[in-house]
């Protein structure tokens, strides 16, 4: 359901964003025939390719990363190319959470479950082509207001679209580790934070840049406990914990009093992109040291 709301919410606001760009009804036309090209020529590649994949659902996530990153390359186009490069994506990321669906069902299910496992599938569909176009049209609003307004409201529904797919991942229960979880929340949030100060004169776009900062953050913090929690022995549990909370209580001091030092001569965003290389310092010290066990 979050899948299909995704790509229908995204797909109608592209055609705002591209007439926002001053594209006409013809190309408008073209880059929704896009969306459909790559797909018709790999679907048979990529269905072969899923019937001897051992693990669907890493597929299926797989899958919903390629439509998040489709849906961020529309939010952040500045003209009709990445539209299409966007576009293209976003097609084939929706073509392979389908056949890793259907795949998994086909695969999983017996003969006598099949028609209910396809009908709730179907239905899931059904009710995310519904809510999609729903949300986004509520998102861009009535046309009135000027160009640049219209075109962040444009921009805010494109970057929902992309986290509704996103939402997706928590519930895909096993597709990566523990510890490849919180290496994609230390980059994620290193990402998405590193971007409001370049584009504070759309706060709408800004404040979404936040909020999926926030949402990467948010998921990395379990994941850390339970990871402590299970790399010592029992009865060193609360011990490993409160060694934890000892190390965010030192970054909360130390990280703050090293940002100001660079706030001061370089200015506030060089404080925000300080906290984002430490972020993404951190998921590279997490793979090496992962890699090396």
């Amino acid at each position: 359901m979050l899948a299909q709301g995704s790509v229908n919410l995204l797909r109608p606001v592209t055609s705002y964003k591209l007439l926002a760009l001053g594209a006409d009804g013809l190309t408008v036309g073209l880059v929704t025939a896009v969306y459909a090209l790559v797909p018709l020529v790999a679907a048979l590649a990529l269905a072969r390719r899923a019937d001897r994949t051992r693990r669907l659902l890493r597929a299926a996530g797989a899958a919903t990363v390629v439509l998040g990153t489709g849906g961020a390359l529309l939010a952040l186009a500045d003209g009709v190319l990445l539209v299409v490069a966007g576009t293209m994506v976003l097609g084939v990321g929706h073509l392979l959470f389908t056949l890793a669906g259907q795949a998994a069902i086909a695969r999983y299910s017996r003969d006598s479950e099949l028609d209910l496992g396809f009908g709730w599938f179907t239905a899931s569909y059904s009710l995310g082509q519904a809510l999609g176009p729903l949300l986004g049209g509520a998102l861009v609003g009535p046309a009135a207001g000027s160009a640049g307004d219209r075109l962040a409201r444009v921009d805010l529904a494109l970057w929902v679209g992309t986290g509704v797919a996103l939402l997706a991942l928590p519930l895909l229960t096993g597709w990566l580790s523990r510890t490849s979880w919180v290496l994609v929340s230390l980059v994620g949030a290193a990402l998405a934070l590193a971007l409001p100060p370049l584009v504070l004169d759309r706060s709408l776009l800004a404040a979404a840049c936040l909020a999926v900062g926030g949402l990467f953050l948010g998921l990395g913090q379990p994941l850390t406990m339970t990871l402590i929690s299970t790399g010592v022995p029992t009865q060193w549990r609360s011990q490993a914990l409160a060694v934890r909370l000892v190390g965010n209580r030192v970054g909360q001091v130390a990280v703050p009093l090293l940002a100001g030092l660079v706030a001061a001569p370089l200015g506030p965003a060089a404080a925000i992109w300080l906290s984002c290389a430490l972020l993404g310092g951190s998921g590279a010290y997490l793979e090496l040291a992962h890699r090396h066990r």
